[in-house]
């Protein structure tokens, strides 16, 4: 071997990404080089690979799926980018890389192919690992929110069920006398079942909330559908502490279908729900607005309370993880945090509007993700 080509064949293995190469010319794609970092990538040496073909190493399907990837390349005569595929080695396990593939000429016509790859496998490791983690502090936050809620979720069962309760002594006393009051009795089952219906709503509300988020990765309902299983978690004690609740909107509003992870979502609200009460539970004031917008093919919700706004000294830190401004005990700091990346996540936005007069967040969500 002279010398230059000595000298590209060290360079081709110093280099830190696998490098191969195959010759096309029979149509077999013959490896003719694999350099170091291939081996390292994929376990396999050099001499075990040269003048064999993937077929000889890999998967059938993979195989294929190279070959497909190399004749592509060919025949388009440009480089081909394959951002992740999966390859699994005879020795190392499942690898998952990053590839590009480009053309080479020989007497004017493609005959190789040079791949270049990446092994991505522990970044995709990372990446699975930290989701995970998101997904338990989504779920953690929501234990803790709902936890916040629990008294208001008390009144919201035990008053329908005290309404059952003198139903069905009413009942009693009704059926006891010696003549029937037909209208009486059938105005007491009405009511009874008028009851049991609000109970289910406040128990299915709570059962879409409190549901793993994981396996609600994307469905087709209504903001309306989102609020009703939030308000049936929180509205009673609300109106305990006498705050009034108005949502407005439009029916052709709130019940317009969007995709979403139903569950996620419901926890945004359920977050900024509970800072509101937190907020303006002990004012002399105390209301809650929830304004709904279509706006160039995004809801625009406006959430706005009785609260005269933010702080200036900590508008910026709202946002920040474990960054908490109530007293030691009553918050955890992740609340803002996990709805903002939640609905980042869903293409949208969720920011403070510093020029409102009363604390205003605002919420945006493309209606056609």
């Amino acid at each position: 071997m002279d010398e230059s080509n000595l000298f590209l064949a060290d360079l081709f293995d110093a280099l830190p990404v696998a490098l191969f190469c195959k010759d096309y010319s029979s149509g077999c794609g013959v490896f003719v080089n694999w350099n170091h970092q291939a081996e390292i990538t994929w376990g396999l040496k050099k001499e075990e690979v040269l003048g064999k073909s993937d077929h000889d190493f890999f998967p059938d399907d993979q195989a294929e799926h190279f070959k497909e990837k190399d004749l592509e390349t060919l025949r388009s005569g440009k480089l081909v980018y394959i951002p992740e595929e999966s390859v699994d080695s005879p020795s190392l396990g499942t690898r998952i890389v990053r590839t590009w593939k480009v053309p080479l000429k020989h007497a004017g016509k493609p005959r190789y192919m040079l791949g270049m790859s990446f092994d991505i496998t522990e970044q995709k490791n990372l990446e699975t690992e930290l989701e995970r983690e998101r997904e338990n502090a989504i779920n953690t936050s929501k234990l803790v929110a709902l936890g916040e809620m629990a008294g208001g979720i008390a009144h919201e069962v035990n008053n329908p069920l005290s309404v059952l309760t003198m139903s069905c002594e009413l009942l009693k006393v009704q059926v006891s006398e010696a003549s029937l009051d037909r209208e009486a009795i059938n105005k007491t089952i009405d009511n009874m079942l008028k009851t049991t219906d609000r109970i289910t709503k406040v128990v299915k509300g709570l059962l879409n909330i409190s549901r793993e988020s994981s396996v609600d990765r994307s469905s087709l309902c209504s903001l309306k559908e989102i609020l009703d299983d939030v308000m049936g978690s929180c509205l009673e004690k609300f109106k305990l502490y006498g705050i009034d609740v108005d949502i407005d909107g439009g029916e052709d509003v709130l019940g317009k279908q969007f995709a979403c992870n139903r569950v996620q979502i419901s926890q945004v609200f359920l977050n900024l729900f509970g800072n509101t009460f937190d907020a303006i539970s002990e004012l002399s004031e105390r209301w809650l607005k929830v304004e709904v917008k279509v706006k160039q093919k995004n809801l625009v919700i406006f959430l706005t309370d009785s609260g005269k706004g933010i702080p200036k000294d900590i508008r910026e830190k709202i946002f920040n993880p474990f960054f908490s401004s109530k007293d030691v005990g009553k918050g955890t700091g992740i609340g803002l945090s996990i709805s903002k990346e939640i609905i980042s996540k869903h293409d949208g936005d969720l920011n403070l509007n510093i020029d409102n007069l009363n604390t205003q967040f605002v919420i945006k969500l493309p209606i056609n993700l």
